[in-house]
């Protein structure tokens, strides 16, 4: 009996270490290269997997203004404001649109509109939801709709909210000890408040 596995990324750009002191070079010098080289890899191999997209890139450009957000605004202070370029770090539509229109059948879920952890102290529900509600209205803008969630650096909060946004499932951490039995894709219930492990 052949094996299954589920391969999942975190497909973020520099919005990912936006926040750090220091962003990491080795992580942000060339996203887009690893972007397309594991786009033809998959392909090359017909392996479809979960592409978690932070909402961000999915625009053309932005202004650095984010007044309809409730984040302090020195959150998005790194924003480079300007248009979408073939270089670009921080914008990457066409890249995404890539994803969605690989001759594989990936599936494109969603890592938050910038990338904030849901489950630190000072995410409110209000900041958790301009996330998700913008993060889906910007794959929207590339015909995306996305029904899975990733959480920024797997830091699980707010879970409640994901169902009122039209997420059925989430990435959870890892369990202590895998099994047979168990994953750590966690299906939301009817009523988007519980979650257990899914039979693999």
């Amino acid at each position: 009996m052949p094996g299954t596995g589920v391969v999942s990324l975190d497909a973020e750009l520099c919005w990912g270490f936006h926040d750090q002191v220091t962003m990491p070079a080795d992580r942000t010098a060339a996203p887009r290269a690893s972007w397309r080289y594991l786009i033809a890899l998959f392909e090359k191999h017909d392996i479809p997997v979960t592409w978690a997209v932070v909402g961000h890139p999915c625009l053309d450009g932005c202004d650095g203004t984010h007044t309809n957000h409730p984040c302090e605004e020195a959150w998005f202070s790194r924003d480079p404001r300007g248009v979408v370029t073939g270089a670009s770090r921080w914008f990457a539509p066409r890249l995404i649109t890539s994803i969605r229109d690989s001759a594989v059948d990936h599936e494109i879920g969603l890592h938050a509109f910038s990338h904030v952890e849901f489950g630190a102290e000072t995410t409110t529900q209000a900041i958790a939801d301009a996330e998700l509600q913008q993060g889906v209205k910007a794959a929207g803008r590339l015909d995306i709709t996305p029904s899975s969630f990733v959480f920024p650096r797997n830091n699980v909060g707010h879970r409640d909210l994901l169902s009122d946004h039209g997420f059925t499932c989430y990435r959870g951490p890892q369990p202590d000890q895998l099994s047979e039995r168990y994953c750590s894709c966690r299906v939301l219930t009817a009523y988007g408040r519980y979650s257990a492990y899914t039979d693999v």
